[in-house]
């Protein structure tokens, strides 16, 4: 049951947490709500992201994945691994 259920979980939970950690200014980003922009600023525990004309005040954790970091181009398939 452990190795089923509970231990993938953790592993996500533990790759998310990282990708948080990580996040920079200028990196691209998409929201859990599927919102693509670009990181302006970070705080303790919000983001302020650019999407088009709009600026949007998210909290970090609805952050669901790092699209592009400047200087470190990825591809599609690598960024939703």
């Amino acid at each position: 049951m452990y190795v089923v259920l509970i231990r993938p979980q953790q592993i996500r939970a533990k790759k998310h947490a990282q990708l948080i950690s990580s996040l920079k200014p200028r990196d691209k980003v998409v929201t859990s709500s599927g919102i693509i922009g670009e990181i302006l600023t970070i705080k303790e525990h919000t983001v302020t992201i650019r999407s088009g004309e709009s600026k949007f005040e998210i909290v970090k954790s609805s952050i669901s994945d790092l699209l592009e970091r400047p200087g470190e181009p990825q591809t599609k398939e690598e960024s939703y691994k």
